[in-house]
C-alpha cells in the first residue's frame, strides 16, 4: 500500500512538472524597444515585431476593418513622459496600449492609430473602445520591402518629432510635439539667479535660448555679457559675435569675433574651427566697410 502510495505521488509530481516545463526558445516575433527625447519629454514604443514571411500583410494578416495589436505577442505599448500632441491633437502623458485599424476604400488605405489607456492587454483581444484616449488617422505611404515590422523615430527637431510603422511595403507617420518654450523660459527665470557668478555656461545658454527663440533681446545682451565677465571664454565671446552680427552690428561683431580667436587659439581641441573664424571675421570685416 505505501509503495502504491508513493508511486502515485510520483507520477502526480512527474504530471506537474511536465505541464510546467516549457522548452525555451527564441520569439518568431522578438521584442523591441525606441526612444526619443524631444522638448521635455521622451517618447518609448515597446513591441514585438513580426516577420512577413512571405505572407499577404494588409488585408491579410492584419484585416481590414479590424482593430490590430500594431505588433505581435502583447499590445503595443507607447509612453510620453509629458503631455504631447499627436498630428496635432492633444494626448496626456502616460503609458497607452497602441492599436491601430486599418481600412481601405477605393483602392486608398488609411490607418487609425487608437491610443488606449489601459498598456497591459494582451494582443487586441480586451480592446472594447471604452478606454479610447485619442485616434488620428494617416495615409500610409508604400515604401520598398520591411520584412520586420519596425518603429523608428525621425525628423526630430527641438519641439518634435516624427514616429513611423512600417512593415511589408506601408509606412505611416505619425507627428508628435510638445511645449518648451514656456516651460523653458520659467526655469530661466526661476533658476537663473541662483548661478551667481559660479559659472558663465548657464548665463551663456540661457542668452542663446531668448535669441534662438526672440523672447528678449536685452536679456540675452545682459545674460552674455554676465556671462563673458564671469570668465571670457571662445564660446560666450563668439556667441556674443554672432548676436552683433544678426543685428548688422557688424564692427562690433568683428571687435568680439577677434577675442574669441584668440581664445579659441589657445585650445588645441579647436585648432580645426580656426579656418572657419577666420572666413566669418573676413565676411563680418567686409560688411562693416559698406
Amino acid at each position: 500500500m505505501k509503495h502504491t502510495l508513493l508511486k502515485s505521488l510520483a507520477l502526480s509530481l512527474c504530471a506537474v512538472l511536465s505541464i510546467s516545463a516549457q522548452v525555451n526558445l527564441p520569439r518568431q516575433s522578438p521584442a523591441a524597444s525606441v526612444s526619443q527625447t524631444f522638448a521635455y519629454t521622451t517618447a518609448t514604443v515597446t513591441y514585438s515585431r513580426p516577420a512577413v514571411k512571405g505572407r499577404p500583410i494588409w488585408g491579410g494578416v492584419v484585416p481590414y476593418g479590424q482593430v490590430w495589436r500594431a505588433g505581435a505577442n502583447q499590445a503595443t505599448a507607447v509612453e510620453f513622459t509629458t503631455d504631447v500632441r499627436v498630428n496635432g491633437q492633444a494626448l496626456a502623458k502616460g503609458k497607452y496600449a497602441l492599436f491601430v485599424l486599418p481600412s481601405r476604400e477605393g483602392g486608398q488605405d488609411a490607418w487609425t492609430f487608437i491610443f488606449d489607456t489601459n498598456p497591459n492587454a494582451w494582443g487586441s483581444f480586451a480592446y472594447d473602445g471604452k478606454h479610447d484616449a485619442l485616434r488620428v488617422t494617416v495615409k500610409p505611404v508604400k515604401v520598398p520591402l520591411r520584412e520586420r515590422l519596425e518603429y523608428a523615430f525621425d525628423a526630430v527637431t527641438d519641439s518634435s518629432a516624427a514616429l513611423s510603422l512600417e512593415w511589408e511595403k506601408l509606412r505611416a507617420t505619425l507627428t508628435l510635439t510638445a511645449e518648451f518654450k514656456t516651460t523653458a523660459q520659467a526655469a530661466i527665470l526661476r533658476d537663473l539667479p541662483a548661478v551667481g557668478d559660479k559659472e558663465p555656461y548657464s548665463w551663456m545658454n540661457a542668452a542663446r535660448f531668448y535669441r534662438t527663440y526672440g523672447l528678449g533681446d536685452s536679456l540675452a545682451y545682459a545674460w552674455i555679457d554676465r556671462s563673458i565677465a564671469i570668465k571670457p571664454l571662445y564660446a560666450n565671446l563668439w556667441a556674443r559675435a554672432e548676436f552683433l552680427a544678426a543685428d548688422k552690428r557688424y564692427a562690433e561683431a568683428v571687435e568680439t569675433g577677434r577675442k574669441a580667436w584668440i581664445e579659441a587659439a589657445k585650445d588645441p581641441g579647436l585648432e580645426g574651427q580656426i579656418p572657419a573664424l577666420d572666413r566669418q571675421l573676413k565676411a563680418w570685416e567686409k560688411k562693416a566697410k559698406k
